[in-house]
């Protein structure tokens, strides 16, 4: 056994047996087992449910506690510049587009529109259709995408981008959507909490053709794919990430099967994106992160310091990583 790999054995011993005493120690003494955190921000009061990056390097972050947040890690005397009380009942995912703006939707399925201007948001739109919203991501181009159980609403951004038209689409998961990624030529990769495949497919085909992957032994909680479209990767409730590549199809069976299963987490995938430099980075039910090579499926970084569920994650433009959790606060790594 080589050194990586006791130490992802002791690893998960730790966090199966003694989850909140090591968690504690770690905490209480800054030390983290191939990684160190280099700032804990802590003024949400419930769990945060995504964190993103804003083009000047501030962090923007969301809550169950029902506010918008963006912090300014540089500014000591006070990382927390700005809160927007969005909604009460909790805002369950906020992302920045690529015109600078933020992107927020609420568990009462309300999405809106944010400028970021001096020291507050304003809420500069609200985007509304006929059905309600489960689900809401950005594709590159900046379009935004919102899904229910029925139908997928496709919002095109303008040149004047206070104005969002949508176009609806039929939902070919037959269900309802809780994470989608954009492939190339208008083919997503989408899936659901409550089944064990993914599907690959066109938004603008009327035909419901669609590719099935199939691997998962529980629902699958996220998924995103590299910006050539070459690869998909994905998260379940099974404590796996599996590694799919959307060009090796069985054409008679129409599905595409695993590359690569990346094993070390003990609970369930939250979140998953890609590092700068091409690896994989996971947050987990089992209060960690893990930095993967998707070549090889080795386990290379495992960041301890959470005491609850890693919910989110984010990478700024020199390398830090960023992660939001169930235990109300968000953390800086390096």
């Amino acid at each position: 056994m080589n050194m990586s790999e006791y130490k992802n054995d002791v690893i998960k011993y730790l966090n199966t047996y003694f989850p909140t005493v090591i968690t504690n120690l770690i905490t209480e003494y800054g030390y983290y087992l191939e990684g160190k955190t280099l700032l804990t921000l802590r003024e949400h009061y419930n769990a945060v449910t995504s964190v993103d990056v804003l083009p000047d390097q501030r962090i923007v972050s969301s809550s169950k506690d029902g506010t918008l947040k963006i912090w300014n890690p540089h500014n000591y005397q006070k990382q927390c510049e700005i809160t927007e009380c969005s909604n009460k009942s909790g805002i369950s995912y906020c992302t920045v587009l690529i015109n600078g703006k933020i992107i927020s939707s609420s568990h009462g399925f309300l999405i809106k529109i944010w400028k970021v201007q001096d020291d507050k948001c304003i809420c500069e739109n609200i985007l509304s259709s006929i059905f309600s919203h489960r689900f809401v991501t950005v594709f590159p181009n900046g379009n935004i995408i919102t899904a229910n159980a029925r139908y997928i609403s496709l919002w095109n951004v303008s040149d004047n981008d206070n104005n969002y038209d949508y176009v609806l689409i039929p939902n070919k998961q037959n269900e309802p959507v809780n994470c989608m990624a954009y492939l190339q030529n208008g083919q997503v990769v989408t899936a659901s909490f409550y089944r064990r495949k993914l599907r690959v497919w066109k938004l603008n085909e009327e035909k419901n053709d669609t590719i099935r992957l199939i691997g998962h032994s529980a629902g699958i909680t996220c998924v995103i794919s590299s910006l050539d479209g070459s690869m998909i990767v994905s998260g379940s409730f099974d404590k796996t990430l599996k590694i799919w590549n959307p060009n090796n199809i069985d054409k008679k069976s129409r599905s595409i099967k695993c590359d690569l299963t990346l094993i070390g987490h003990v609970d369930a995938v939250k979140c998953v994106k890609f590092l700068p430099d091409g690896r994989i980075i996971s947050g987990s039910d089992d209060c960690t992160l893990k930095v993967w090579n998707p070549m090889t499926g080795e386990c290379s970084n495992t960041f301890v310091g959470h005491n609850n569920s890693v919910s989110c994650v984010t990478i700024m433009s020199d390398g830090k990583i960023v992660s939001g959790s169930d235990d109300d606060t968000i953390k800086i790594w390096y």
